[in-house]
């Protein structure tokens, strides 16, 4: 019944998203209220049978949408209310992957050195220009690198490739949003990052059970 309900759905969401991206790419802002909102309901419906469903990774998806829909807003307030449901968004799919680490992967790899890398760089780069954003993005950052570490800990390729995803996505946009660099395309190459890397976590997670865990020792930004 799962598969049945899913293969409808799987492809409306790349459609939808393929749109988003266009339209970021075009500066579409307006046109976006008709796309990007609909990301995370078609995504949930899409790849989270009734089967398969866990809490940690419904609640994440939909933290994810609330933030899509509060960074299509303008200004400080919409800013603070989209990091502040990712970073809730995160901590939910922190947890499911930390329920899916396998016993025999290694906590840490050279990936997740570069990970660390990545986040202290961005953090040296952002935090002179964050302002009042400072601590928030600070902890938001910690939370990304987190996720992505805890992605490589299940050792599935899929949810490995999304946590990789995710991470290149934000710190694209953080470049942009504070103006530190703005790569030609940075509005459709966050999105096309972003929608690649929800698509991968939430089917990932939708074909895993938890498993046994391994054993050892444990400025003003613009929207986008």
């Amino acid at each position: 019944m799962g598969a049945v309900r899913r293969l409808p759905v799987l492809p409306v969401y790349g459609v939808v998203a393929a749109a988003d991206v266009v339209l970021a790419g075009r500066h579409s802002r307006r046109a976006r209220w008709c796309t990007k909102p609909l990301l995370m309901p078609l995504l949930i419906a899409a790849a989270m049978p009734a089967d398969t469903r866990e809490p940690t990774v419904l609640a994440g998806l939909a933290l994810s949408g609330v933030g899509d829909v509060a960074l299509l807003g303008e200004g400080e307030a919409a800013f603070g209310a989209g990091l502040a449901a990712f970073l809730a968004a995160h901590c939910c799919y922190i947890a499911a992957f930390r329920r899916r680490r396998r016993a025999g992967v290694r906590r840490w790899s050279p990936a997740a050195g570069l990970y660390l890398l990545a986040w202290l760089t961005l953090s040296a780069v952002l935090l002179p220009r964050t302002g009042r954003f400072r601590v928030p993005v600070l902890c938001y950052g910690a939370a990304l690198a987190s996720m992505a570490v805890a992605a490589l800990g299940t050792g599935d390729p899929r949810l490995a490739a999304g946590g990789a995803a995710f991470l290149v996505s934000d710190s694209l946009l953080a470049l942009d949003a504070f103006d530190v660099v703005r790569p030609p395309g940075a509005d459709a190459m966050v999105m096309l990052t972003y929608t690649v890397a929800q698509a991968l976590i939430a089917t990932g997670t939708a074909r895993t059970r938890p498993g046994p865990a391994a054993l050892g020792p444990t400025g003003t930004p613009r929207p986008h």
